[in-house]
């Protein structure tokens, strides 16, 4: 399972399911108002970073969180 979690969905990977495409890969579409969002992908119940983000904060567990700005 892949999922999509952030800010924007309170951080709930049900609300964010990915559908995986013929390529191989997933995509989760998303709008979002303009404003900075924090988010990680739940990969196999794993939370992960996106190696492709624009910028990392720490959270409040130590660990990072990848964030885009719309």
């Amino acid at each position: 399972d892949r999922a999509l979690a952030g800010s924007f969905n309170d951080w709930q990977p049900a609300k964010g399911k990915m559908t995986r495409q013929k390529d191989g890969t997933y995509r989760k579409r998303v709008t979002l108002s303009p404003g900075e969002y924090r988010y990680k992908f739940v990969v196999d119940q794993q939370w992960v970073e996106d190696p492709q983000a624009d910028k990392q904060a720490t959270n409040e567990f130590g660990t990072k969180d990848s964030v885009v700005v719309v």
